[in-house]
C-alpha cells in the first residue's frame, strides 16, 4: 500500500462546495394573475424529507466487511480558514494519512500538514510518524470495525444514528448518497476551547458508497468572531483497501 492523499484533496473540495443543511424541501403552487371569482387557490405544497438511520443507509453486512477488512487505509484532516475584510488564510490543524496492514500489524502512517504550510511547496511529503502518535491510540489486537469506531468517537462522530435525511444536491454532485446527520455533537468537540460571537453555520455529513459502505464522514462550522469569519471543517474516511492494487492481500 502506497499513502495517497489525492483522493482526500478530491473529497474536501467537493465537501467544501455545499455548506447549508437542507431541513425540508417546500414547493409553491404558481398562482394565476386572472383569477375567476370563487377559484379555489392551491394550497403551499409541504415535503417532508424522509429520516432514515444508520441501519437503513449502510449495507446489512456492512460490520462484517469491515470486520473481515485486511488492509485499509485511514485519512483525517482537520482545517481553520480565517477570513477578514481584504484577505484570508487556511491552516491545516491535522493531516494524517495511515494504510493498515491489519494481518501482519504493520502500518505506515504519515503527518502532513506541516509540508501543506508552505503555500509554495509543490512536492508535498508527509512526516512518518508512529500511528499511536497521530491518532491517540493502538491498533494492535483491533479489527477495522472497532479502529473505524474508535476513530468516529475521538473525533465526535457515530457509526450509528438515528436521524439522517438525504442532501440531494451533494448526492448528485458527488453520485453516491450523501446524508445530513441531525447529531450535533462533534460541531461541539470542533468548537471546544474556541471563542466566538455568533455560529452562523454547521452541518454534518456522511457519504455513503454505492455497495452501502460509509465512504466519509465531515463536519463544518463557520463563525464570527470580532471582524473575522471562522470556517472549521473535519474530514475523515476508512477504507477497506482489500483487492484493490497496492494492497497487501496477506
Amino acid at each position: 500500500m502506497k499513502n495517497n492523499i489525492v483522493p482526500i484533496v478530491a473529497g474536501m473540495l467537493i465537501f467544501a462546495v455545499i455548506a447549508g443543511i437542507i431541513a425540508r424541501t417546500r414547493m409553491s403552487a404558481l398562482k394565476s394573475d386572472s383569477k375567476s371569482e370563487g377559484e379555489i387557490v392551491p394550497a403551499i405544497l409541504v415535503t417532508e424529507e424522509e429520516v432514515a438511520g444508520s441501519e437503513e443507509i449502510f449495507a446489512d453486512d456492512m460490520k462484517n466487511q469491515f470486520k473481515e477488512a485486511k488492509n485499509i487505509t485511514i485519512e483525517l484532516v482537520e482545517r481553520t480558514t480565517i477570513e477578514g475584510d481584504t484577505d484570508s488564510e487556511t491552516v491545516y490543524d491535522r493531516y494524517l494519512v495511515s494504510d493498515l496492514d491489519l494481518i501482519d500489524g504493520y502500518d505506515a502512517t504519515s503527518d502532513y500538514h506541516e509540508a501543506l504550510a508552505e503555500p509554495d511547496n509543490m512536492d508535498v511529503a508527509g512526516k512518518e510518524i508512529p500511528f499511536s502518535e497521530a491518532f491517540g491510540f493502538s491498533y494492535k489486537g483491533m479489527d477495522a470495525f472497532a479502529i473505524c469506531e474508535r476513530l468516529l468517537k475521538e473525533n465526535g462522530f457515530s457509526i450509528s444514528f438515528k436521524d439522517a435525511t438525504l442532501d440531494e444536491k451533494r448526492s448528485a454532485l458527488s453520485g453516491c448518497n450523501t446524508y445530513v446527520i441531525k447529531d450535533l455533537d462533534v460541531i461541539t468537540s470542533m468548537l471546544s476551547g474556541e471563542t466566538y460571537d455568533e455560529i452562523t453555520d454547521q452541518s454534518v455529513y456522511v457519504q455513503v458508497s454505492n455497495d452501502g459502505l460509509p465512504e466519509y464522514y465531515s463536519a463544518e462550522v463557520t463563525y464570527i468572531y470580532g471582524d473575522w469569519t471562522i470556517t472549521k471543517s473535519l474530514y475523515l474516511q476508512v477504507t477497506i483497501e482489500d483487492g484493490k492494487e497496492g494492497a497487501n492481500e496477506g
